[in-house]
């Protein structure tokens, strides 16, 4: 099913945990949590140049320094369409170095909250800048390549021996010949066998959608 608007999306969210739902909630205490960070999901991967972060932090390292866990498409909690959530588990050490950040974020002009889930468990919520929102469905529908060219020239490329190098994001978004065919090589396929196929993984909602009692488990 393709999804249109927000209010197909935050269905599409509720269905994907809806067993969660119907359990009765437990009662939680604050405490202190070590949760296991994941591999990147694509919220991660794709979205993160729409919340230009760079005002924040040139590169990933502060933000993985304090705990950064992945980014998330949806979260029922602040369930408002373009808003994207960042989850962070900074250890005890850390703490006040992730205040001192948090202060930095609530003066974005894209700053919506920061949500408590446990003792070192934070949520920091915030637009898309509305000059991006249009590459929000595409990607939630796994329709890479509608994202735009614009967009995809978004992300950094390195340069190596006068070369440049660049992201897969970059290739997936812009469906290059180069990586089409590389991926054609790998998968033993013929050529153009991708020519009208994206070139990454369909997305799979519950990997995107900020479901704390998910990601403790």
């Amino acid at each position: 099913m393709k999804i249109t608007n927000f209010e197909e999306f935050k269905f599409q969210c509720e269905l994907a945990f809806l067993e969660d739902s119907l359990i009765e909630k437990e009662i939680n205490e604050m405490k202190f949590v070590n949760l296991i960070k994941p591999r990147l999901n694509q919220s991660s991967n794709y979205l993160f140049p729409s919340i230009k972060l760079q005002r924040i932090a040139k590169n990933f390292e502060p933000i993985n320094n304090i705990g950064f866990i992945n980014l998330y498409s949806y979260y029922k909690e602040i369930p408002v369409e373009y808003c994207l959530h960042l989850l962070f588990n900074p250890a005890k050490s850390k703490l006040e170095e992730f205040e001192k950040i948090l202060v930095d974020f609530k003066k974005l002009t894209t700053f919506v909250e920061c949500t408590k889930l446990d003792e070192n468990v934070f949520v920091i919520s915030l637009m898309m800048f509305e000059e991006y929102r249009n590459i929000f469905y595409p990607f939630i529908n796994s329709e890479y390549s509608k994202m735009g060219v614009t967009y995809g020239n978004t992300f950094p490329y390195e340069t190596v021996n006068d070369q440049k190098i660049y992201s897969k994001q970059y290739h997936v978004i812009n469906h290059t010949e180069y990586f089409q065919t590389k991926k054609e090589t790998e998968l033993g396929l013929k050529p153009n066998y991708l020519k009208d196929v994206e070139l990454d993984q369909l997305i799979d909602l519950k990997k995107e959608i900020l479901n704390y009692k998910f990601i403790k488990q």
